[in-house]
């Protein structure tokens, strides 16, 4: 039975955000299939909205966005989405992304998740410090 979860994402320094919906196809996956799910509903929405709403990328309130629409950007590039779930996937292995679910940190790909509609599920980017 699919599982409709919120998921936030925090970037040290910067406040949360408000967090995205996303459908589970199962109540019962993996680490790496709930990042592949994740990506893709994010590229979906960036390629569709062409705003970017990854880690502390969006700086524009909608009401700024309904007010001041953006223009046509000929030089747009559709993100690609394989391409994009094989950076994220690496980037969790090198340990720049940690996943907590429910509080708990997850430490490999093959980990199995129970998830229920009110499992709180946070991507924390990290950053490197400036100047180390």
């Amino acid at each position: 039975m699919p599982t409709a979860i919120l998921v936030e994402e925090k970037v040290p320094g910067q406040p949360p955000s408000k967090g995205y919906p996303v459908t589970l196809p199962a109540d019962r996956i993996t680490v790496a299939q709930l990042i592949r799910i994740y990506v893709e509903t994010q590229v979906e929405n960036y390629n569709t909205t062409r705003v970017s709403t990854a880690c502390g990328e969006n700086y524009t309130s909608k009401e700024e966005l309904l007010l001041n629409p953006a223009k046509e950007d000929k030089r747009f590039k559709p993100a690609r989405c394989e391409s994009e779930v094989e950076r994220a996937l690496v980037a969790f292995q090198a340990n720049k992304i940690f996943l907590l679910i429910d509080g708990k940190q997850a430490s490999e790909l093959s980990e199995e998740l129970d998830l229920t509609s009110s499992s709180k599920v946070t991507f924390l980017k990290l950053v490197p410090l400036v100047g180390g």
